[in-house]
């Protein structure tokens, strides 16, 4: 009963899904006619691609974390018997990945918003208290 629940919601949520992504290309897709409505260049729905490569690098980089740092992981485990410890392992190497994932993705947008003038003074942008008012 329960997994017809879950396709059934899955279902649902998609078919909810179905007009915020039409939408959002026709939006793309107006944006492109015109590329003097703004100072930056649009995505483009052919630049998916570099989306998805990054999606699968992430998956194996989790994956290689996982088989280096399993064994550490097992030795210092607080798990009684073979379960616990395998369960408590795999946990910490996901949160170890996660905690690398977050880490980067901070570095990065902080490294590329830096510059824009987005950010406040008081964490190392240039924008200011009035400026940000403003906005």
């Amino acid at each position: 009963m329960s997994q017809n629940t879950f396709v059934v919601a899955i279902g649902f949520f998609s078919l909810l899904c179905i007009p915020f992504i039409y939408q959002a290309i026709q939006v793309n897709a107006w944006l492109q006619q015109d590329p003097d409505k703004g100072d930056h260049e649009y995505v483009k729905i052919k630049d998916f691609w570099i989306m998805v490569v990054a999606g699968v690098f992430i998956l194996l980089y989790e994956k290689f974390i996982e088989w280096l740092m399993y064994d550490w992981f097992y030795a210092r485990s607080k798990g009684e018997n073979n379960a616990e410890k395998k369960f408590f392992s795999k946990k910490a190497c996901r949160t170890f990945f996660q905690f690398q994932y977050f880490l980067a993705a901070t570095i990065w947008g902080y490294i590329v918003l830096k510059p824009t003038g987005w950010l406040s003074w008081h964490i190392g942008g240039d924008l200011s208290l009035d400026d940000a008012v403003a906005l």
